[in-house]
C-alpha cells in the first residue's frame, strides 16, 4: 500500500469511528507509518499481520527443483488428454476408476466442449483461413524442397 493511501485510510477509520487509531496491523513499511505518524499527529504501535512476519514453513532448497517430478508428467498427460480426447476426458476417467462424476464436472466439461466446438467452427468455415493454410503449406514443401537439393 502507498504511504499516503494507508495514512488517509487510518485518519478515515478514526474520523468514523470516532476513535483514534493507535495500533496498525499491517506489512513491516516504515514510509506508511512515518507518513501515518504525520497525518495523524500521534505516536503509532505497529503490529505485523501473521502474513509478513511468518518465516516460510518449508525447509525445501529454493535452488531445487521439484517440477520435473512424476507429478509433472500426469499434468502433461492430462493437458494432452485434454486437447486429443476432448474435454469430456475427465468424465471418462472417473466412470472408469467407478466413481461418479460431479455434477459441477459434467457441467464444465460440457461448456468447455461447447466453446472448443464453436471456435473449430469459426475457423473451419473461413475461406481466408483454408487459403492462408493452402499458401503455408506450400511454402513449407517449397523451403523442404530446396534444403534437400542443397544438402545433394
Amino acid at each position: 500500500m502507498e504511504a499516503f493511501t494507508g495514512a488517509k485510510l487510518m485518519q478515515n477509520i478514526g474520523d468514523l469511528s470516532h476513535q483514534p487509531v493507535s495500533i496498525p496491523i499491517m506489512d513491516d513499511d516504515a514510509a506508511t507509518m512515518s507518513k501515518a505518524k504525520e497525518v495523524l499527529g500521534h505516536d503509532l504501535e505497529k503490529w505485523s499481520d501473521i502474513g509478513h512476519s511468518k518465516k516460510s514453513a518449508s525447509k525445501v532448497h529454493k535452488r531445487t527443483c521439484y517440477s520435473t517430478s512424476e507429478s509433472l508428467e500426469n499434468r502433461i498427460a492430462a493437458a494432452a488428454a485434454q486437447k486429443n480426447i476432448g474435454y469430456n476426458y475427465m468424465e471418462d476417467v472417473f466412470v472408469k476408476a467407478h466413481v461418479s462424476p460431479s455434477k459441477i464436472l459434467e457441467v464444465n466439461c460440457q461448456k468447455l466442449s461447447k466453446e472448443k466446438k464453436k471456435r473449430q467452427l469459426k475457423f473451419e468455415g473461413d475461406p481466408e483461413i483454408k487459403k492462408r493454410k493452402l499458401l503455408m503449406k506450400k511454402e513449407k514443401r517449397s523451403n523442404t524442397e530446396s534444403l534437400e537439393k542443397k544438402a545433394k
